[in-house]
């Protein structure tokens, strides 16, 4: 082929490519479906066979979700401004967290909405506490100077609790005679608060206060409710949900 016929071979295509562009989009003409078996004959296993399959792998799971981690003396219910089922979780995170920072943390916080179900008196199994606490969310620390305190606590006097580690009475303009482990909050010491990163995140409107040091303790909140559990059968001890009257309402300022 000459130069001259491979020119104009070029500038047909271009033409054509440039019309096409300019042009209308195509549109189709018929939207018709037809569904197409894969296979021969479909899939005819019957509900006994598929059975056949997950048994090996159901036993086992079931074992261990039916698998009694502690016996509870009362239920463990929620409610507000507080609730035993909420002072439970949240004692639970406060004492599981000395396992991981070397000492307890000074405040746990929780939200009453991620209490997904309330727990029966008698035995509470693994499979209740997977239901109650059911994402995979891990637990984290932050440090907090006692002075930019005062935004959190009105937060949690807002949202009016789950808390453990200190105590507030709560009226219509917010949070009163707040005590951090039974002392009035110190304005130049570092507090150490723990919960879940969903909520140190600042999801639920749980904004945090300024903080430092924050630790991702690579442990989900439920496998750390599930460890303590066991701690308490293996001290032959009962769970005791109860309240104690840390966080209440206040008539007056």
């Amino acid at each position: 082929m000459n130069t001259t016929k491979v020119i104009h071979t070029l500038i047909h295509a271009l033409t054509i490519s440039l019309f096409i562009a300019c042009s209308a989009p195509l549109k189709p003409i018929s939207d018709a479906r037809q569904n197409y078996v894969i296979g021969t004959g479909g899939y005819n296993k019957s509900a006994v066979d598929i059975d056949s399959i997950i048994l090996p792998y159901r036993i086992p799971l079931q074992q261990t979700m039916n698998e009694v981690l502690a016996i509870s003396d009362t239920q463990a219910v929620k409610g507000t401004p507080e609730s035993n089922l909420g002072n439970l979780v949240c004692d639970l995170l406060l004492k599981h967290s000395e396992k991981l920072l070397g000492k307890p943390a000074d405040i746990a916080f929780y939200n009453t909405g991620g209490l997904r179900i309330e727990l029966p008196k008698g035995k509470i199994t693994r499979s209740m506490i997977f239901e109650l606490a059911p994402f995979d969310n891990e637990l984290v620390s932050i440090n907090v100077l006692g002075k930019d305190l005062s935004s959190f606590i009105n937060l949690i006097a807002e949202k009016k609790g789950p808390i453990a580690g200190f105590t507030l009475g709560i009226s219509a303009s917010g949070a009163h005679q707040v005590k951090i482990g039974n002392q009035a909050i110190n304005p130049e010491k570092v507090y150490t608060i723990i919960s879940n990163d969903y909520l140190i995140n600042g999801n639920d409107g749980y904004k945090m206060p300024r903080y430092s040091d924050r630790k991702n303790l690579k442990i989900k909140l439920r496998d750390a409710l599930i460890e303590e559990l066991q701690a308490i059968t293996t001290n032959k001890q009962q769970l005791h949900p109860r309240t104690d009257g840390r966080i209440y309402f206040l008539d007056t300022p």
